[in-house]
C-alpha cells in the first residue's frame, strides 16, 4: 500500500492564489466517524488530500476490521503470536508490511500490562485491535497522506493527528475539548504539525 505523496506541478498550476479555506468531510469508519479538514487556496488539493485519507483509512479497515471473517485480522487471530508476526513479515498477504506495528504494539501492550490490555479478551483463539486500531490508522494516514500546498486534521472517533503539506500555512489547528458535564469546552488545543490528542468519552462514542 504505497500512496501518493505529492501531486506535483499539475495541480500546482490550477491551485491559484486565494485565500485558505477550511472544508471538513466526515464519514463512518471502525464503529465511528472520521473526519477530515483540510486548510487550503485551492479546492483541487481539498479533495486530493480528502481522497487520499478516506482510501488509506477504508484499506487498514479491510485489514484490521475484527467483524469481517475474512479480513487480515480473522485470518490471523486462530494462530499464535510469534506465527501471527512472521505472517504479517513474511506471507502474500495484502496488508502485512503496513499493520505489522498494529500487532507488535497490541502484543507489546498486553505482556506490559500483564493482560490488562488483551487483544484476545473475546477468547484464546480470536483478536481484536479495536482499542489502538484507530490510532493506528490516524497516524499511518498522517505519514502517507502528503498532499503539496494542503493542511490537514485527520480525525477518528476522537483520535485527532496534524499534517502540513509543503507549501501548507504554519499555523496551527485549534482543537476544543468537550467538557463530559456539559457548557462547552474544558479544554482549547493548538496542534502543529505531528502533534496529536485523543480523547474518550460517552457522549462521543455511546455507553
Amino acid at each position: 500500500m504505497r500512496y501518493l505523496r505529492s501531486l506535483g506541478a499539475a495541480l500546482a498550476l490550477l491551485a491559484g492564489c486565494g485565500r485558505a479555506k477550511i472544508d471538513r468531510v466526515e464519514w463512518p469508519v471502525m464503529g465511528t466517524i472520521a473526519a477530515v479538514q483540510v486548510r487550503s487556496a485551492s479546492m483541487f488539493f481539498h479533495a486530493a488530500a480528502t481522497n487520499l485519507v478516506r482510501q488509506i483509512v477504508s484499506d487498514l479497515e479491510c485489514a484490521l476490521n475484527a467483524h469481517d471473517p475474512d479480513s487480515e485480522l480473522s485470518r490471523l487471530a486462530p494462530l499464535e503470536e510469534d506465527e501471527i508476526l512472521s505472517r504479517c513479515g513474511k506471507s502474500p498477504m495484502r496488508y502485512r508490511r503496513e499493520v505489522r506495528p498494529c500487532y507488535e504494539a497490541a502484543f507489546k501492550l498486553m505482556h506490559e500490562s500483564g493482560g490488562a490490555f488483551n487483544p484476545r479478551w473475546k477468547g484464546p483463539k480470536t483478536l481484536d485491535l479495536g482499542a489502538i486500531a484507530k490510532g493506528f490508522a490516524v497516524d499511518v494516514a498522517a505519514q502517507e497522506c502528503y498532499v503539496d500546498g494542503a493542511d490537514a486534521l485527520i480525525d477518528i472517533g476522537g483520535n485527532i493527528k496534524a499534517v502540513r503539506g509543503e507549501g501548507g500555512s504554519h499555523r496551527p489547528w485549534r482543537t476544543g475539548v468537550m467538557n463530559p458535564n456539559g457548557g462547552g469546552f474544558a479544554a482549547v488545543v493548538d496542534l502543529r504539525e505531528g502533534e496529536a490528542l485523543a480523547t474518550s468519552a460517552t457522549y462521543y462514542r455511546g455507553s
